[in-house]
């Protein structure tokens, strides 16, 4: 009886881990981008001002369909430009969406010629994804395209990498408990005889 006890719950763990199917993949959790702007009648002449702005698309301001509806905090993001200044949000980036601060962060910066996001890590969760289930989120920050000037529009999405965690189903493990109690009454009544 002892053995069979410890078979069924070897057999247990077993549907419980191959079931909890976990994979890495990069979930999109907003964008960054540089708009041109006008200068200031005093900016020198060939100054191109400018503004970088990015946009956190999780929890409520998620409004282009991306798969996490939980927020995610973006503090510790960095975004490297031109090779050699770094910014931190929230700290160097003015937040421009007060009553539900954290969304959308803007800075402006002339003559931008480079811009790449970083920093992190991000938050774990777990965090709701879009069509049910959910996610734990690791790693850091970081954009596709790597550099957003290397897109013509100069923009680019900010992705974290996580794994997407798929509990088993109730009625599965419910099935799997009442098999294992019949296997033990059956193995019970054949000793008694």
């Amino acid at each position: 009886m002892k053995k069979l006890i410890q078979t069924g719950v070897l057999a247990l763990a077993a549907v419980v881990m191959l079931s909890s199917n976990a994979w890495a993949e990069q979930f999109a959790v907003g964008f960054v981008f540089y708009t041109v702007q006008d200068c200031a009648p005093t900016a020198p002449a060939q100054t191109v001002c400018g503004q970088f702005s990015i946009s956190n698309q999780t929890g409520d301001n998620n409004l282009f369909g991306f798969p996490i509806l939980d927020f995610v905090d973006f503090g510790g993001m960095t975004l490297f430009v031109n090779g050699t200044t770094t910014f931190t949000v929230p700290g160097d980036f003015v937040d421009q969406n007060s009553p539900a601060p954290g969304y959308n962060f803007d800075l402006a910066f002339n003559n931008a010629s480079a811009g790449v996001i970083g920093g992190g890590p991000a938050p774990t969760g777990p965090f709701a994804l879009d069509g049910g289930g959910q996610v734990l989120l690791s790693g850091g920050f970081f954009s596709i395209p790597g550099d957003l000037f290397d897109d013509e529009n100069n923009q680019a999405l900010i992705y974290v990498e996580g794994e997407r965690v798929v509990a088993p189903e109730p009625i599965t493990m419910s099935l799997l408990g009442l098999g294992l109690a019949g296997v033990a009454m059956r193995r019970r009544r054949a000793a008694k005889n």
